[in-house]
């Protein structure tokens, strides 16, 4: 946690991150911190439910940044779709 917080800090304090974006968990979300964005993309391969194994949430995503939007749009089993403008920081 500690870490997290200080890597948050640090990101911050460069005033020209646009968002962070990490996979492999198991759920898509969306954070903001400090008007950082923070997107996760959920895993590839993680089963989507588990009474149903053979289900794999199967997500990737499409990144597209253009003038002051970001659009992020993940495909596979639970799709999930942001869109930010992040000059204003209005997520």
């Amino acid at each position: 946690m500690h870490e997290r917080r200080e890597l948050r800090a640090l990101l911050a304090r460069q005033g020209r991150v646009v968002a962070v974006l990490n996979g492999h968990l198991h759920w898509n979300h969306l954070f903001v911190d400090d008007a950082i964005p923070y997107i996760t993309v959920h895993s590839l391969t993680e089963n989507v439910r588990d009474d149903e194994p053979a289900e794999p949430a199967a997500a990737w995503a499409v990144l597209r940044l253009e003038g002051s939007s970001l659009s992020v749009v993940v495909a596979g089993a639970e799709p999930a779709r942001y869109q930010l403008d992040w000059r204003t920081a209005r997520w």
